[in-house]
């Protein structure tokens, strides 16, 4: 006998290029509150930079974790469930041998959005975190394989989706490690090189916003966090000097060093360097002082984006 769906909880899955992570939910008032979250390093985008194949390998993984997300989801048997696909399965070639597997477990088709849905889903998450809110902002969510600039203000909204990804950087320029300082100043290059086209706004806006897993893990080291804790990195303002502290640590440290460090999920350590440098040369080019942290970002969007009275861009 099927368990009753219960229409009051909902959920949503964000099936990224590093990390898979599943948030479920109850609709409150126009809002949700979490019933139970999940996130698990997947890598399912490890090789793609030269591929743009999924491997055995990554598309084994993350089968085992949508198979666990399926088992936590028939605990709550939530009414609405949205699970989205972003960068690695975008580009890859063969994303339906990922797909169809994975939407037959999960009972529901799994979206592969387009990078301008991701930004809107992140920003849409990103505002959902901030209980003030602020001027002309820009919000940077650092991906496995892609990056997501969104620039509001001015009574309008520019997004951008850029092939910045802390796996895909890592794999084709940081592949010592720890990485040598030419590998670095090389990256640190190419970053600039993409992000400087569509940073033409120096000076215009209030605040710079951080969301994602690169973001959080960066506060969560700062913190030094043992186990990760939502409250104190919300808001967290995270200064130029403090991440120039940490990119000098981590650029020291091997994958493994790194991955023993407090506050780093597992398997972000052998990443994490690429997606500091990433912020660190937005803040340069921003002439910026510190980064805002959001812990809210595309997985809230996506679970927000089921609730009818929520309005949220077209998403």
């Amino acid at each position: 006998m099927e368990a009753t769906l219960n229409h009051d909880i909902i959920a949503g899955i964000d099936l990224g290029s590093n990390s898979f992570r599943l948030l479920i939910a109850t609709r409150h008032r126009g809002k949700f509150v979490i019933l139970a979250k999940e996130l698990a390093t997947v890598r399912l985008g490890r090789g793609m930079n030269e591929t743009k194949i999924l491997s055995a390998g990554s598309i084994r993984r993350g089968l085992d974790v949508v198979r666990q997300y399926r088992s936590i989801m028939d605990r709550f048997v939530p009414g609405d469930v949205r699970a989205c696909g972003t960068q690695a399965l975008r580009v890859a070639t063969n994303s339906a041998e990922f797909l169809r597997p994975a939407s037959e477990i999960l009972g529901v088709e799994i979206e592969v959005i387009s990078g301008e849905q991701e930004a809107r889903l992140s920003l849409a998450g990103v505002l959902s975190s901030f209980r003030n809110r602020f001027g002309s902002f820009l919000v940077a969510d650092v991906g496995g394989g892609s990056t997501e600039i969104i620039f509001s203000g001015d009574d309008r909204l520019q997004i951008n989706s850029l092939p910045l990804g802390a796996v895909s950087l890592t794999e084709s320029l940081l592949r010592q490690d720890p990485p040598g300082p030419g590998d670095i100043r090389e990256v640190r290059r190419l970053i600039r090189e993409i992000l400087l086209p569509v940073l033409s706004r120096d000076g215009q806006i209030s605040r710079l916003v951080g969301s994602g897993g690169t973001a959080t893990a960066l506060a969560a080291l700062s913190l030094e966090l043992p186990e990760y804790d939502a409250e104190r990195i919300q808001g967290f303002e995270l200064k130029k000097k403090e991440l120039d502290r940490l990119q000098t640590l981590l650029g020291h440290l091997s994958g493994d060093q790194r991955n023993d460090l407090p506050g780093l999920d597992h398997g972000r350590g052998e990443i994490i360097v690429a997606g500091a440098l990433i912020y660190n040369e937005l803040l340069d080019i921003l002439h910026a002082d510190q980064i805002w942290i959001s812990d809210g970002g595309l997985l809230e969007g996506i679970v927000l984006s089921l609730l009818p009275d929520t309005q949220l861009m077209n998403l």
